[in-house]
């Protein structure tokens, strides 16, 4: 676990995969997942590209509705920084109507889409 968390800071766009498929395989440990989402936001979050975060918010918010877990509440809302640092505008909006959702998680979502454009483009580079 430790080394997963060096990788936020030490990892680099070579770290993806291995984070990717930590952060949604149903037999990887809670914390784990955690650990790995948390890096994504920080390991080329620009290059999560097509489906894969929104698969990982989907899994993430199915198994949160079935326990509460607090260690998914944190993994949900890791997912919403990765959405951000990312840029994914689409899946944050789509994060936003859902009553059901993760209240922090809604709120991290409108936070990051307050954000004029211009200012957020100038913060990621």
């Amino acid at each position: 676990m430790v080394l997963l968390e060096a990788l936020r800071v030490l990892g680099d766009h070579r770290h993806l995969g291995l984070l990717q498929r930590l952060a949604v395989l149903p037999s990887v440990p809670r914390p784990t997942a955690y650990a790995a989402v948390r890096g994504l936001g920080h390991v080329a979050a620009d290059r999560a590209t097509g489906d894969f975060l929104r698969t990982a918010v989907a899994r993430h918010h199915a198994v949160w509705l079935s326990d509460r877990d607090p260690v998914t509440a944190a993994t949900l809302e890791s997912l919403v920084y990765a959405l951000g640092m990312a840029s994914r505008d689409d899946l944050l909006t789509a994060i936003l109507p859902r009553a059901g959702f993760l209240p922090v998680a809604r709120t991290a979502a409108a936070w990051w889409l307050d954000i004029p454009g211009r200012r957020r483009v100038s913060a990621l580079r």
